[in-house]
């Protein structure tokens, strides 16, 4: 399958594990292809950076170039309207419409209500995973 994933997926992924980390796993195995943008991997640089999170620098380094290797660079242009109850989630809708994933993975409820967008499929990593069981 061709997915995309928030920004959340991957901050779970790295601090906790569970099915994010199984999401990216699958992506390294070839199972899914991942899309990512620049500007949703500077935004998990920026989050992974805040001082709740205590990571050195290096180590968030070495994830965002981990992602660059299992993911497919999009290019977005940032000019989606609005369509999530928050505008920052744009970046992740845009990348998924640019790609033509079939599913975006996210633990965000702002777009989880969704449920689609443009015939991408919206739900949460465990959802994504039943499908697969």
């Amino acid at each position: 399958m061709k997915i995309a994933c928030d920004t959340n997926i991957f901050i779970s992924a790295f601090y906790f594990g569970g099915s994010p980390k199984i999401i990216l796993e699958r992506a390294v195995e070839g199972i899914d292809t991942l899309y990512i943008a620049k500007e949703i991997l500077e935004e998990i640089f920026d989050v992974m950076s805040r001082p709740k999170f205590k990571t050195d620098i290096i180590y968030i380094e070495h994830f965002i170039n981990f992602i660059q290797e299992i993911a497919n660079n999009i290019r977005i242009k940032g000019n989606l309207n609005t369509i999530s109850r928050d505008v920052d989630d744009n970046k992740i809708l845009e990348c998924a419409l640019a790609a033509k994933v079939d599913y975006l993975i996210t633990g965000d409820k702002d777009l989880l209500i969704l449920n689609n967008f443009k015939n991408i499929k919206i739900i949460s990593s465990e959802q994504y995973l039943k499908l697969f069981k």
